[in-house]
């Protein structure tokens, strides 16, 4: 049980911190959402 709170605990604060990360990055609009599809993708 508690290995898998650590996992789920680890994988949240990734997601958290590239959506932080992709966000507050100095890009125009255009670039943002150039970048958030080649990453969805």
């Amino acid at each position: 049980m508690k290995r898998q709170s650590v996992a789920l605990g680890t994988v949240a604060g990734v997601v958290v911190g590239a959506t932080v990360a992709l966000l507050t990055t100095p890009k125009t609009g255009e670039q943002l959402r150039e970048d958030l599809k080649n990453t969805i993708n």
